[in-house]
């Protein structure tokens, strides 16, 4: 018996390595957060990796059959003050 967090377990529960005992699961009050500066999700790179990150998270959301419960929030870095 594990307890473990969904986007790490997530392709074994899916591949049947692991089996989830009871239909529950606990949010957890750990976040992540996507950091970059203003305008540079304007560069391709930065766009297609952050894209990319937000349709991985969504596929380990749905594989661990577990709601959405908020989407993705995006925050910029705030601007650097002119001294």
């Amino acid at each position: 018996m594990l307890l473990g967090r969904s986007a790490l377990v997530s392709a074994d529960l899916a591949a049947g390595r692991l089996v989830r005992l009871f239909d529950l699961a606990l949010a957890s009050r750990w976040r992540y957060y996507v950091v970059y500066l203003v305008g540079a999700v304007q560069q391709r790179k930065v766009k297609s990796f952050r894209d990319w990150l937000f349709y991985e998270m969504e596929q380990d959301r749905k594989s661990a059959r577990r709601p959405l419960t908020s989407k993705p929030r995006v925050r910029r870095a705030p601007r650097k003050l002119k001294s």
